[in-house]
């Protein structure tokens, strides 16, 4: 996620994300002009991705399989927003 542009329709401003962190990306998410109540839900839902991926990655502990599965659950349904989001 960290440096990638994304094409958005004409009307919309884009931004580009050039953050260090994974997490930099939730505060460029609310930087696109929706309610306040569908960011603050994404957002949570990225957050919530982003944290199973860094305990995955960094932490001690193994991910079992309800990690996997929640996080398979959050990722499909944000990627399915972002799709629904960038074809309006």
């Amino acid at each position: 996620m960290l440096g990638h542009s994304v094409r958005v329709p004409e009307k919309r401003k884009v931004e580009r994300g050039a953050g260090e962190r994974h997490e930099d990306v939730i505060s460029l998410i609310q930087t696109v002009g929706l309610p306040k109540d569908i960011l603050t839900a994404r957002s949570k839902q990225l957050s919530r991705l982003l944290g199973i991926k860094n305990a995955a990655e960094y932490e001690e502990r193994l991910m079992n399989e309800n990690d996997a599965r929640e996080a398979a659950r959050d990722a499909e349904r944000f990627f399915n927003w972002v799709k629904e989001f960038l074809s309006k």
